[in-house]
């Protein structure tokens, strides 16, 4: 994919479930959006009447908008995979500090 910046899970960010659960919901979103799109794509008898080939244009274009949210979809799914398999540097840096005192 793109050159997508990823956040890291650590111990001053938001925590993974947190992060997750905004990208998932985005995502149902999105999708949502997706389906609605698709509901309202041109239809020929409201583009005969103009000249120029404008129902093919307008097509295009519908195609183009939801290329765009499946695009958008595919990144936050990639951000959401890479929160999900991420090391939890909240839990290294808890269990770290219980070592470092002897607990």
């Amino acid at each position: 994919m793109s050159n997508i910046t990823l956040p890291t899970v650590h111990r001053n960010g938001t925590s993974r479930d947190s992060l997750l659960d905004g990208y998932i919901d985005a995502i149902d979103a999105l999708r949502l959006a997706v389906e609605a799109l698709k509901a309202s794509a041109p239809n020929a008898r409201d583009y005969y009447v103009q000249t120029g080939g404008t129902f093919c244009l307008a097509q295009n274009q519908h195609f183009i908008r939801l290329a765009r949210l499946r695009d958008t979809i595919n990144e936050l799914t990639e951000i959401a995979q890479n929160v999900s398999d991420a090391p939890d540097l909240r839990a290294k840096t808890a269990a770290g500090l219980l070592s470092a005192i002897g607990a």
